[in-house]
């Protein structure tokens, strides 16, 4: 889901357009993680907007770069499997478009 983001948003999250995705994971690992942490964390799927979905931990730490320092914590599971994208639903107007199915 895409929402327009708050000012003290981290910078790691926010997109050059001032929004911010969040991907809701069909991973019971992952989901469990979440809950005891209180909030959102980047998962080895996620990529920064525009560039390629990353499978590892070590590639998406090559995405992000200098921006490492920002991530808190990362579970490696290894090598992911490739599939389809998440579903992406724009909430940015107020009205929910999908934009990818």
């Amino acid at each position: 889901m895409i929402f327009k983001t708050r000012p003290e948003s981290p910078k790691l999250f926010t997109s050059k357009d001032s929004t911010q995705a969040i991907r809701l994971p069909d991973n019971q690992l992952l989901l469990d993680i979440s809950r005891q942490l209180g909030g959102p964390f980047t998962a080895t799927s996620a990529n920064l907007s525009g560039q390629a979905s990353c499978y590892s931990v070590k590639d998406f730490l090559k995405q992000i770069g200098s921006r490492r320092e920002l991530v808190d914590l990362k579970v490696d599971s290894g090598l992911l499997p490739e599939r389809a994208g998440s579903k992406i639903i724009d909430l940015t107007t107020g009205q929910a478009k999908i934009l990818r199915d």
